[in-house]
C-alpha cells in the first residue's frame, strides 16, 4: 500500500522538472509533478461524476509512466491555499513570481467541488513564452 501524502508536506521552495497529465478508462484524471527528484500524482476523485475533488496524493516512478515530459529544473515557491472554500497548491516559479501549476480543490464546500489541475508555461522563467518568444 502507498502512503498518502498531505498537502501542507510539499509547500516550500522546490525544484520542478517534469510533468504529466492522464486520464485513466473511468474518467478519473491525474496530474504528476516532479519535485525535488520525487514524482507525485495528484489523483481526482469523480465522486459522482457531477462533483470532483483532489482525492489522493502519491509517490510514483515516473518513467513507467508514458506522457511524463522533463524540461530544464526550475525553483519554484508552493503555497497552499487552504480556505472554506478552496484547498489548492500554487507553485509560483521563484524569478517571475508568476503561478507555473496548480493543483487541488476549488469550491469545497460548495455543492459542486471541483478537482483543478493547471499547468502554465508563461510562469516559467526558462519558457520561450517569458522570453518573448513563441513555443517550438
Amino acid at each position: 500500500m502507498t502512503d498518502t501524502i498531505e498537502l501542507p508536506t510539499l509547500c516550500g521552495l522546490r525544484v520542478l522538472d517534469g510533468r504529466g497529465e492522464y486520464i485513466s478508462e473511468h474518467q478519473e484524471r491525474s496530474y504528476v509533478l516532479r519535485l525535488d527528484g520525487v514524482a507525485y500524482q495528484f489523483q481526482e476523485d469523480r465522486n459522482d461524476g457531477y462533483r470532483s475533488s483532489l482525492g489522493s496524493v502519491t509517490v510514483v516512478d515516473p518513467d513507467s509512466m508514458t506522457a511524463f515530459v522533463e524540461f530544464s529544473p526550475m525553483v519554484v515557491i508552493i503555497r497552499l491555499h487552504d480556505d472554506r472554500s478552496n484547498h489548492i497548491l500554487y507553485g509560483v516559479d521563484e524569478r517571475t513570481g508568476l503561478v507555473v501549476f496548480t493543483v487541488g480543490t476549488e469550491d469545497q464546500d460548495d455543492y459542486y467541488p471541483s478537482f483543478v489541475s493547471t499547468w502554465t508555461p508563461e510562469g516559467d522563467a526558462t519558457s520561450a513564452y517569458t522570453r518573448g518568444g513563441k513555443p517550438s
